[in-house]
């Protein structure tokens, strides 16, 4: 069973930072959220996939690379992804 860790908070709080270098350290695969929830498009961010079409890219890497650390605002991706959590990590930024 694939195994994950869930790295949530603000923008800006430095969950992509942590997450990348959690990813490295363990060899997981690095997942964050607006590479499955936003489609590349000329202007970023702007072209948004489906809950469904996002949580089925998601589950796809996930079972390729079994291990993984997602980045995200919230982690709520669903019980079958948000079963496979081993940790979840939550990071405040001063104001």
């Amino acid at each position: 069973m694939p195994r994950g860790i869930i790295v949530f908070g603000a923008n800006g709080s430095g969950k992509s930072t942590l997450g990348r270098e959690l990813a490295r350290v363990l060899n997981y695969k690095y997942m964050d959220i607006e590479d499955y929830h936003f489609i590349k498009s000329e202007i970023p961010y702007t072209v948004e996939r489906s809950r469904e079409d996002c949580l089925n890219l998601m589950l796809t890497d996930i079972r390729k690379y079994g291990s993984f650390v997602i980045s995200a605002v919230i982690g709520d991706f669903g019980e079958e992804i948000t079963s496979m959590y081993d940790f979840a990590v939550f990071i405040s930024a001063p104001l």
